[in-house]
């Protein structure tokens, strides 16, 4: 999605755990990007939770849970 935007030159879009070390298979960590937008470099990163969660038995839940990742 970032690649398609016009002016927009991804450095890196990295999952990490919350310690910056490999990401597991499931639990906390964060989602790392940079990227340029002509020469201003913009970097971001927001914590997110991996895994199967209980009781999500709705097509949108795990986006759910995502957004409001997103609102912090």
């Amino acid at each position: 999605m970032l690649d398609a935007a016009p002016g927009v030159a991804v450095d890196y879009l990295e999952l990490r755990d919350i310690g910056l070390g490999p990401m597991p298979l499931n639990g906390s960590g964060r989602l790392l990007v940079a990227a340029r937008l002509g020469t201003t470099r913009l970097l971001d990163n927001i914590a997110i939770e991996i895994g199967t969660f209980a009781g999500t038995d709705r097509p949108d839940g795990y986006r759910a849970i995502l957004e409001s990742h997103w609102r912090n």
